[in-house]
């Protein structure tokens, strides 16, 4: 089985390819010891379309001598070196920020002048990989990080996410065999670790005139033995939409939390349980960076989990399923005051019991538009069932095509056509074949897991 850090590689173009071709996507990403190349290499990325970023000499002139991909020696530059190939090459759709620590104080700074180039293309899909064994100002600096925080998103706000991500911390896997002297995994350092890069990400986005908002996000927190030695490794997938939200620093946070999180050590790729108190979005008002949180209207929306969590320890210690009903109760009584008095807290404009309108008999009644199903509204199970059905009646026809089938197909099982549909599912049906397959064959084995085998032989006749 291929390691861990490659299976998120490959993840990665897997995540890309739902949205533009690999083969004609423009990537980059930190060169390191060649891995990532190696694989676009195999899957036949061309060479014109990938770049090397290294700043170790003896690192770069190995990539230099293995591989035929554009090389560059430094992150800060990249974005002019970039733009003298000339305007139409300028971009970046899919780019790998491989870190061997964490996005902080110089690889921001460097960074920065990559992200419009991410932005502007039309992969626009950000791939960030950082080290839990590394130092990380956010453990260091955790006071800064939360006044930061409530700036960005609110201190309510902010506090709720912090705490989400930590329940969601709190399932991953734990070994329970390693020697005593190894310390144990740590969900609270973990959930700090991650509550510090969403909020240096959103800070440095904040300051981007591109839209940035997360039309997809996917995390992976995994244990890299690339170099034999096992590494605890954390990896984010982004890809931005092209439309600006109202409020992007809690649109962009509630992207994040409620994003898949998928865990593995040394095999392959599970998602981990999600915790029940997800289900209800973070809404609190958010303060612009740059001024301080205020208190008006906060009376009932500030009823912190940490207050929660002080109340089960007097109680006795209840156990974390007690502690997460009362976390999302808590969470249920905000969302119900917010509609009932507006985000604000005021209650202007609310109309007494007797003093609604009659509606008027002449308005016609509004239809409401049905939503149109999509590749991402299918289950796991659905979207592999539709995969090998679509290229068993694709191989029905000889490889190609015919006559308008594949429309007709569409049209029968999602009741409508268009060329965003179609994309979308030409890239999933991509995602089965060449390189893809391998993981392919794995996601139905996962998936499946003791009924994969007749899928597992349906897939090895096409």
């Amino acid at each position: 089985m291929e390691s861990t850090k490659a299976q998120v590689i490959r993840s990665f173009l897997m995540f890309l390819a739902q949205y533009v071709p690999v083969g004609q996507a423009r990537l980059a990403t930190l060169g390191g010891r060649g891995l990532e190349e190696k694989i676009w290499s195999e899957l036949g990325i061309p060479f014109g379309h990938g770049w090397l970023i290294e700043r170790s000499r003896k690192l770069g002139g190995k990539l230099i001598a293995n591989h035929r991909y554009q090389t560059h020696n430094q992150l800060g530059t990249f974005s002019r070196i970039l733009a003298g190939h000339g305007a139409d090459r300028a971009f970046i759709d899919g780019f790998h920020l491989d870190l061997c620590g964490t996005l902080c104080d110089d690889s921001i700074a460097n960074f920065a002048p990559v992200v419009p180039l991410i932005l502007s293309s039309s992969g626009r899909c950000l791939a960030i990989t950082v080290a839990d064994a590394r130092r990380n100002l956010a453990l260091e600096q955790w006071p800064d990080f939360q006044e930061r925080a409530a700036k960005l998103f609110g201190r309510g706000a902010s506090e709720d996410i912090y705490y989400r991500i930590e329940a969601y911390q709190k399932r991953v896997p734990i070994r329970k065999d390693q020697p005593a002297f190894i310390k144990p995994f740590d969900p609270t350092k973990g959930a700090q670790r991650e509550f510090g890069l969403l909020v240096e990400l959103t800070e440095l986005l904040h300051r981007q005139k591109l839209p940035w908002i997360p039309v997809a996000v996917e995390r992976y927190v995994y244990v890299s033995r690339y170099q034999r030695r096992p590494f605890r490794m954390r990896s984010y997938f982004f890809r931005f939409g092209e439309q600006a939200a109202k409020s992007s620093e809690l649109a962009f946070a509630n992207a994040w939390i409620t994003s898949k999180l998928s865990f593995a050590n040394g095999d392959a790729f599970r998602e981990v349980k999600a915790p029940s108190i997800l289900g209800i979005p973070i809404t609190a008002p958010v303060t612009p960076i740059g001024q301080q949180p205020t208190t008006k209207g906060e009376t009932v929306m500030t009823d912190r989990p940490s207050r929660l969590k002080e109340l089960v320890g007097v109680l006795g210690g209840a156990e974390e399923a007690e502690y997460n009903q009362l976390l999302t109760d808590s969470l249920q009584l905000r969302k119900f005051h917010e509609l009932l008095t507006g985000s604000k807290g005021s209650t202007e404009g609310i109309a007494e019991p007797n003093s609604a309108s009659p509606p008027t008999p002449d308005a016609p009644p509004q239809r409401r538009r049905r939503a149109k199903k999509t590749w991402e509204d299918l289950t796991d199970a659905e979207q592999i069932q539709w995969q090998l059905k679509a290229l068993e009646l694709k191989a029905e026809m000889g490889g190609h095509w015919k006559n308008g089938a594949w429309e007709k197909l569409l049209k029968q099982d999602f009741g409508y056509y268009n060329s965003e549909l179609g994309g979308s599912l030409r890239a999933a049906l991509a995602r089965t074949n060449g390189g893809f397959r391998k993981m392919f064959e794995t996601r139905i084995k996962t998936v499946f897991g003791d009924q994969a085998k007749q899928y597992i032989d349906r897939l090895a006749k096409l």
